[in-house]
């Protein structure tokens, strides 16, 4: 340290002005420079004012609690504690909804899923080329030939209507 205090660079920063010293950025005063009695502050006013005394009682009584002043306090208190209490219940009433919708739109989605797949089923069922290959291998059917189908002329476009047996060819 006394090696630092004898360097050019400390000795840069020391400058002597007068009765005062700086060293570095704090200023040291000498002991003559110090004042050894502290100055009288001026009063103001010799006369005492008169309105001191009402004015102190004044704000002695306004800084008291008054049983009015702690039943607004304390209705104020309650009312807020009371709408934070119905805050945490609507939020937790919302939250319960919210699971319960994200369930429902879970429900949905495996219905539509499972409608899905029952309408695929359904197609197949309805498919001309299907029925054909059901029809004749499983079931063991077949196409008709020419001289089995028997046509006729139709005369009413709405319907027909049968009062015999169609003939047969024996």
């Amino acid at each position: 340290m006394a090696g630092y205090r004898e360097s050019s660079e400390y000795h840069s920063y020391r400058r002597d002005l007068g009765e005062l010293m700086f060293d570095g950025n704090a200023v040291r005063q000498t002991e003559e420079s110090l004042p050894l009695e502290r100055p009288v502050p001026e009063r103001r006013s010799t006369q005492r004012r008169t309105t001191s005394r009402p004015v102190h009682r004044n704000h002695a009584r306004h800084r008291r609690m008054t049983l009015p002043y702690m039943i607004l306090l304390m209705s104020a208190s309650l009312l807020t504690a009371g709408l934070c209490f119905q805050m945490l219940r609507l939020e937790s009433g919302i939250n319960a909804t919210k699971s319960s919708i994200n369930t429902m739109q879970d429900d949905i989605r495996q219905l539509r899923t499972a409608n899905d797949a029952v309408a695929d089923e359904i197609a197949i069922y309805t498919d001309l080329d299907y029925i054909y290959k059901v029809a004749t291998k499983k079931l063991g059917m077949v196409y008709p030939s020419d001289d089995q189908v028997i046509l006729y002329d139709q005369t009413e476009s709405e319907y027909v209507r049968q009062y015999e047996d169609i003939p047969t060819d024996d």
